[in-house]
């Protein structure tokens, strides 16, 4: 995760790394665990989804779907 999140400091409009970020923080929290806090990582992935979705990324119903689910529990 921190390897992805150091990729993306430098390369912020690479679209499928801004999915699997927002992918990796669901799973994450879908297992019961975290990246940082869980307020951190939510914070991160509605960062990455909004970048996401101004790229008009392909899979924006998914993240939308993963942003719904971190941000409701």
């Amino acid at each position: 995760m921190r390897t992805l999140e150091r990729y993306l400091d430098a390369n912020a409009s690479d679209v499928e790394a801004l999915h699997l970020c927002v992918s990796w923080i669901y799973e994450l929290h879908q297992a019961g665990a975290v990246a940082q806090t869980r307020a951190e990582d939510i914070k991160a992935a509605r960062g990455y989804a909004t970048a996401y979705e101004k790229a008009k990324g392909s899979h924006l119903a998914l993240v939308k779907q993963w942003m719904e689910f971190l941000e409701k529990r």
